[in-house]
């Protein structure tokens, strides 16, 4: 049980890491656009 808590604290950290990268990436792709 606690193993399972574990796995989807670790998989919920990682899928918010990864948002949290794309936004920024998305908005960086944005201003280099606007800057163009």
């Amino acid at each position: 049980m606690a193993l399972l808590l574990l796995l989807q604290n670790v998989l919920f950290k990682t899928a918010l890491r990864l948002s949290v990268t794309a936004e920024y990436w998305a908005s960086s792709r944005k201003k280099a656009k606007l800057s163009a």
